[in-house]
């Protein structure tokens, strides 16, 4: 199966360690105006398989998730290759405090050999952001606070923005809603 890398911001990499977080959404990318229906042969659907449905409600071109089942994932987080006193990787999300002269690296230049953290792919599916429930807010790591109300739906819809940006939440995007478990 194949291997492939995921970002995930320090609060977030915090979650997953803490088994709050067992998945994730990211957007779909499509042409604008269009959606995401399921593929189909002979009227059976196929897992992970989709097609783009255009505006006029024609089928679009077969549409395939980067991700499906049974697929493994590392986790790249932001870092930093400590001093001369270190010899691993200093992990953001661990609050740890970096040494003299040091700068944190994006998660994006993470090398593969520096991630502490597997998943396993178990789930996926396409739907609309707004289609999240407060369970599913819940297995996205939130846990809902004081300024939500104690609502994780409305904290998991201010992370989406805090991640994507201003007005992001408002686009509704169709999503990849990635379910996943801690390999050991």
């Amino acid at each position: 199966m194949k291997e492939r890398p995921i970002l995930f911001s320090a609060p977030m990499v915090r979650a997953i360690l803490a088994g709050q977080k067992t998945q994730t959404r990211r957007i779909v990318k499509l042409p604008p105006g269009c959606g995401v229906g399921t593929y189909t042969t002979d009227g059976e659907a196929l897992p992970h398989e989709y097609v783009i449905a255009e505006p006029d409600g024609d089928p679009g071109p077969p549409l395939r998730c980067p991700f499906a089942a049974g697929m493994n994932l590392w986790v790249k987080e932001t870092h930093c290759f400590g001093g001369s006193d270190s010899f691993g990787p200093i992990y953001r999300a661990s609050g740890a405090t970096l040494p003299a002269g040091a700068k944190w690296r994006p998660s994006i230049f993470m090398p593969r050999w520096a991630s502490r953290i597997n998943l396993r792919v178990t789930d996926i599916r396409a739907e609309r952001l707004h289609d999240i429930t407060e369970a599913g807010a819940r297995v996205e790591g939130c846990r809902g606070s004081v300024a939500t109300f104690g609502r994780a739906w409305d904290e998991y819809r201010d992370l989406w923005e805090e991640i994507n940006g201003v007005g992001a939440w408002k686009l509704n995007p169709w999503v990849w809603v990635v379910s996943f478990e801690v390999r050991r």
